[in-house]
């Protein structure tokens, strides 16, 4: 039985976030700001980020932190026919 970690869990409220607007394509997505509405450690917050970005959710541009990634509409379009949309 695996169980979810606390950055598997902030992924997947940002993931959410991305999917329904909250975060906007281009957004800058600020470390102490997410740890203090998702509750969570700054530590994790910064591994929640690097798993989405491994999954190509949110990219890290140099000077400017992590933000949300744009997507095509062609993208955009099998992210919500994969997710039932």
């Amino acid at each position: 039985m695996s169980r979810t970690t606390r950055a598997q869990a902030a992924a997947g409220q940002l993931r959410t976030d991305i999917l329904n607007g909250t975060c906007l394509s281009g957004e800058r997505l600020r470390e102490m700001a997410l740890a203090a509405r998702l509750q969570v450690s700054q530590s994790t917050v910064r591994e929640a980020l690097a798993l989405l970005e491994r999954e190509g959710w949110v990219v890290k541009q140099p000077r400017h932190g992590v933000v949300v990634r744009a997507f095509t509409p062609a993208e955009a379009d099998d992210v919500y026919r994969l997710i039932g949309r």
